[in-house]
């Protein structure tokens, strides 16, 4: 590995940090079965993108926000794992617009598990 690649990938890394630590990240965890129904409550957790006097009133509404997108997905015959991600990822982009201006990067993480789990 040349030491231009090196400097590349350390630079890309910088950039990555420096956005986390000035818009934050939300990360939102959800657990459905195959036919996409949710089989527990979506976590939410941020870090930085929230003040703390809004978390608990922003972190159930972007939960409720979850719970309402899964529920759409699951009624379509066309979902698909990807689909229900960007779908989370853009709702709750949405509702963190009507709270702030910045842009945390969303991560939602979606764990399929089989019926009977």
């Amino acid at each position: 590995m040349d030491g231009m690649a090196l400097g590349e990938v350390e630079g890309s890394l910088l950039r990555e940090r420096r956005e986390l630590s000035e818009e934050g990240v939300v990360v939102v965890s959800l657990v459905v079965d195959r036919k996409f129904r949710l089989r527990g409550k979506p976590l939410v957790e941020s870090r930085g993108a929230v003040h703390v006097k809004e978390s608990a009133t922003l972190t159930k509404e972007m939960g409720d926000a979850v719970v309402q997108v899964v529920e759409g997905v699951s009624r379509r015959r066309d979902r698909s794992e990807k689909e229900l991600a960007e779908a989370v990822g853009s709702r709750v982009r949405s509702v963190l617009r009507g709270y702030s201006r910045s842009s945390p990067t969303i991560l939602p993480m979606v764990t399929i598990v089989e019926e009977g789990a």
